[in-house]
């Protein structure tokens, strides 16, 4: 008689094995890799201290301002602000420069999680789980960082737009406004917040005028001219025709250099960019809600505020922070699904600016920055993805 043939044993692993197996490899390669994120761009970016913003214009610039000189006579590094900025740096030049660099950095580490809380609410962003991850991409990725690093007031700006586009959700245009005019404090950089102005209450224009002209005004008014200086700086500047970083001329025409041709060819497709957002920005004022409508974002406004960047003289690689959110508003609108064309922006919005610094560690000084603002223009525009019906009720959702 035959011996009994032993019982079958499943010798495959069990799924939750392998899903654990695969998250631990998943986080153990993510904490490689953001080692060397750190120990190769963050950190040698932080220890350059001279090369700082805050170190130089910023600091030097306030120390001036307080001894009643003039904050635009600082050099190399000349400061293109409206003095009123510095009165925010003012109190840090009682402290050595490092100390108040660390104590500035903390202070802008605050406003950029109170600026990324305060987007999310905009978006009513459900972000616990796994959709946290896009969000730790889009505002861990090299150009916000970078700029957080350096000092640089972006990161104060961001806060208040943050802050302005929550007023606006929540129906307080007035407020909306106030906060939105902040970004005087940057000029040209009020060319991204102009779609959400035109596309709100006229009290969002008010309080923008109203705060804009105090914040340019404050020190005429208390007693210090600085508005003159400061409009004959950026003259200076524009007069030179100095292009750099984000600004997709930069592509043809490097810091005033290159051939007449290219100059041509740079000076076309500024035209070009600015063509695209003047035409986006009739539309928005076309579609902006009638009588007491709740305003809502829309991907034509928020395309608008993208399309700044396509013309826009004198912003950096670190201005895109005011953009940033405007990927996760795109991930909350398709129903928290990784669609492709997210997964390759956020992939572009990583890659592209470290191999820029590769091409300028190489001499090539260029940027292709200019093409992330073209795929967050065509990840804005394309129509909404479908929703999938769901499975049953174990049905997994990032």
């Amino acid at each position: 008689m035959p011996a009994p043939t032993p019982p079958h044993r499943d010798q495959t692993p069990l799924p939750a094995a392998r899903r654990r197996l695969a998250v631990a490899g998943g986080v153990l390669l993510g904490g490689l890799f953001l080692w060397q994120y750190a120990v190769r761009l963050l950190l040698p970016v932080y220890g350059a201290g001279a090369g700082s913003d805050f170190a130089a214009p910023y600091y030097p610039a306030a120390r001036l301002l307080l001894a009643g000189g003039d904050p635009y006579s600082v050099a190399p590094a000349p400061f293109m602000q409206p003095a009123t900025f510095l009165l925010l740096i003012a109190p840090l030049t009682a402290l050595p420069v490092e100390t108040a660099r660390a104590l500035w950095l903390g202070i802008e580490t605050l406003l950029l999680g109170g600026g990324i809380a305060a987007t999310l609410a905009a978006w009513n962003y459900q972000g616990r789980g796994g959709r946290a991850l896009p969000t730790a991409l889009v505002y861990l990725s090299p150009n916000i960082v970078y700029g957080l690093l350096l000092g640089q007031s972006v990161v104060v700006l961001f806060a208040l737009e943050a802050a302005g586009l929550w007023a606006l959700r929540r129906g307080r245009p007035g407020w909306a406004g106030l906060l939105l005019g902040g970004l005087v404090l940057k000029p040209h950089l009020l060319a991204v917040v102009v779609p959400l102005l035109l596309s709100a209450p006229r009290r969002a224009w008010a309080g923008a005028a109203l705060s804009a002209g105090a914040l340019l005004l404050a020190p005429d008014l208390l007693g210090r001219p600085l508005l003159v200086p400061f409009l004959r700086r950026v003259l200076a500047i524009v007069q030179a025709e100095r292009y750099n970083k984000l600004n997709p001329a930069d592509l043809f025409v490097n810091l005033a250099g290159g051939g007449p041709g290219l100059h041509a060819l740079g000076w076309l497709v500024l035209a070009g960019g600015a063509a695209v957002y003047a035409g986006l920005l009739w539309r928005v004022w076309r579609a902006r809600p009638r009588g007491a409508a709740p305003w809502q974002p829309t991907p034509l406004i928020l395309a608008a505020m993208a399309a700044a960047f396509l013309w826009l003289p004198y912003s950096l690689a670190y201005d895109l922070i005011l953009v940033a959110g405007l990927y996760l508003w795109r991930f909350a609108a398709d129903g928290y699904r990784l669609t492709r064309p997210l997964v390759w922006n956020l992939a572009a919005l990583w890659l592209l600016p470290i191999l820029t610094l590769a091409l300028h560690a190489r001499g090539v000084a260029t940027t292709l920055n200019p093409l992330l603002i073209l795929g967050l223009l065509g990840l804005l525009l394309r129509p909404r993805a479908a929703q999938p019906a769901p499975v049953g009720p174990g049905a997994a959702r990032i």
